[in-house]
């Protein structure tokens, strides 16, 4: 593989480490510390989020955590403590420096809140040369002695900023007291603001300042956009921006715990696959919705500022702030979370009419060039379907002159006009958009900086009545719509009529309405797990618990197959036959 990494100084074991990663040259803040003379030095690290700073402060740790020859015995205590906000950003820190240094076997453990501390205590004893931790879980290690300290060469704080919004600076100034004075303090961040210059300024000693981007400067990689939204539009605000960049992942902040459960319980309820993540959440809960997102088994993500920060998502399209965030800081760390490693995202704004000018000063600040648009209309979100059903249908032609590609966009516009082809569309869809949710009307106000209010925009309730479009059109022009069944009951003990019930088998589904079943989700479900289509689906009836649904005959033997294949998507779902 042709790389660049034989032109730093790099020891022959990290070089075969990244090329096994993959990596063929480093990033501009990663270049900076490599190409720097930092012998000696305490270094300040500063680029935007997504940049690679951990990497950039592995290299920066590559000469303290050499194994010198004729010592091959770990010292007693650890040479380096990473300092981190986050249990998440632990994780990531040592998943990072354990694949770079792998060849060395330095042990690495990580000490968090939220997990046992007998463990931990027993994982110290091992004699890691490396540790990774939050603030206040290191510092109750050290004031209990778990942790030697006469052996740290250096001590790392990453999204130190982070760690001082989160009322850490007690923690972190009595961590760095106990530490020997002869040591390297680096701090790693995409922001420097005052707090952590004065952090700096005591306990480091003539730093060198080492920048990726330059201070202020934003992710070029990110698109943002501000949306004006009436507050009582905002969940048809995000069904929108979610079928936009649909199967596409998504991560939207909300401000407390409360709402991002109502606004994961209300995505869920219309059809979306989603998960969440808050702070008062378990670990083996936050692992397992860390997991299903970067896995893929569900496309949406609700989080709070606090527990996605430092987060490395791979892959997220769009970010979208149901709230304008209130400082520049959090904006610049949340829109990070997109636009990583060289891939383009969007940074997407709902903000309503009031909020609109203290918005602007937020943005000035970070220094970031933002667009105003209205919310994505079910138009542009059809006719977007539409160009993504005529990739899925040219991908692989061979032709690419003009002139057959006309040919083929025709054959894709006859084929949604269609009805006798409908079925071909549903399947081709079925793999474009994994939720079955239509777009939404979303009336957007005037954005009016002198006013407090949009004039002559009525107001509409949260929880009130949606408009969308007809199913019938949705199908037309790309949707995925309830074939057999949307002709059919879906209650409990109604008998549809005209019909000949011997050619349908009855299944059980441990699927009801006390979870949130109703016939276009109960629908959506089964034509998944038992690869069907919506047109060999009869009768649906809703149960509380349980529900019943009627599959052709001449399908239903593959499809109970099909129905008892583990599925990580929908795990505590089941389907059987009845008598």
């Amino acid at each position: 593989m042709n790389d660049c990494w034989s032109d730093f100084d790099l020891a022959d074991d990290l070089r075969r480490s990244l090329r096994r990663k993959g990596y063929d040259a480093p990033t501009p803040v990663q270049e900076a510390v490599l190409k720097a003379d930092t012998a000696g030095a305490d270094l300040r690290i500063t680029s935007v989020t997504g940049s690679g700073k951990t990497l950039a402060i592995a290299f920066a740790l590559r000469t303290i955590l050499e194994r010198p020859e004729g010592k091959p015995k770990r010292p007693r205590g650890p040479r380096v403590l990473a300092i981190v906000p986050t249990r998440e950003l632990a994780r990531q820190v040592r998943g990072e420096l354990g694949w770079l240094f792998e060849e060395r076997r330095l042990g690495i453990e990580s000490v968090t809140g939220g997990t046992s501390r007998r463990d931990e205590r027993r994982a110290l004893g091992s004699g890691p040369m490396v540790i990774v931790g939050t603030p206040g879980r290191l510092h109750d290690h050290l004031r209990c002695g778990a942790i030697d300290t006469r052996q740290i060469d250096a001590v790392v704080l990453d999204e130190a900023d982070r760690m001082l919004d989160l009322g850490f600076q007690e923690d972190l100034q009595a961590i760095l007291e106990m530490l020997p004075s002869q040591r390297r303090t680096h701090m790693a961040s995409a922001t420097f603001c005052d707090a952590v210059g004065k952090l700096a300024n005591r306990f480091q000693d003539n730093p060198l300042h080492l920048r990726g981007t330059p201070l202020g400067e934003v992710n070029v990689d990110i698109e943002h956009v501000v949306h004006p939204v009436n507050s009582g539009d905002r969940l048809d605000a995000v069904v929108n921006l979610l079928l936009q960049e649909s199967p596409e992942p998504s991560l939207i902040f909300a401000r407390t715990r409360a709402e991002v459960a109502a606004v994961t319980r209300d995505l869920g309820r219309v059809g979306f696959a989603v998960t969440c993540l808050s702070g008062e959440m378990s670990q083996p809960a936050r692992d397992r919705a860390l997991g299903e997102f970067q896995s893929g088994s569900t496309r949406v993500l609700v989080a709070t500022d606090v527990a996605a920060r430092g987060l490395d998502f791979r892959g997220v399209a769009q970010i979208i702030h149901l709230e304008p965030p209130g400082d520049p800081d959090s904006y610049v760390h949340r829109s990070g979370r997109t636009g990583r490693a060289g891939h383009r995202g969007t940074s997407h704004v709902l903000c309503s009419p009031s909020a609109f000018t203290a918005l602007k000063s937020v943005m000035r600040r970070a220094g970031v060039k933002f667009q105003v648009l209205p919310v994505p209309t079910a138009e542009a979100i059809l006719a977007r379907r539409d160009q993504k059903l005529f990739v899925e249908l040219t991908q692989d032609a061979i032709a690419s002159d003009s002139a057959s590609q006309a040919r083929l966009q025709e054959l894709a516009n006859r084929l949604c006009a269609e009805p006798d082809l409908s079925g071909i569309v549903t399947r081709l869809l079925s793999r474009l958009q994994s939720e079955n949710v239509a777009p939404r009307v979303v009336r957007s106000p005037r954005l009016d900086e002198g006013r407090n209010r949009a004039p002559g925009v009525a107001k509409r309730s949260f929880g009130g009545k949606r408009d969308s479009l007809p199913l019938s059109e949705s199908l037309g022009r790309g949707g995925v719509g309830l074939g057999a069944a949307n002709k059919r009951s879906s209650k409990i003990g109604s008998e549809p009529s005209g019909r000949q019930t011997e050619d349908f088998g009855r299944f059980q589904v441990t699927w009801g309405e006390h979870q949130g079943a109703d016939a276009r989700r109960l629908l959506a479900v089964v034509c998944r797990k038992g690869r069907i289509h919506s047109q060999d689906v009869g009768a649906i009836r809703i149960g509380a618990t349980t529900s019943v649904i009627e599959i052709r005959t001449r399908v239903a033997e593959a499809f109970a197959r099909a129905a008892r294949a583990p599925d990580r998507r929908d795990p505590g779902i089941r389907i059987a036959p009845l008598p």
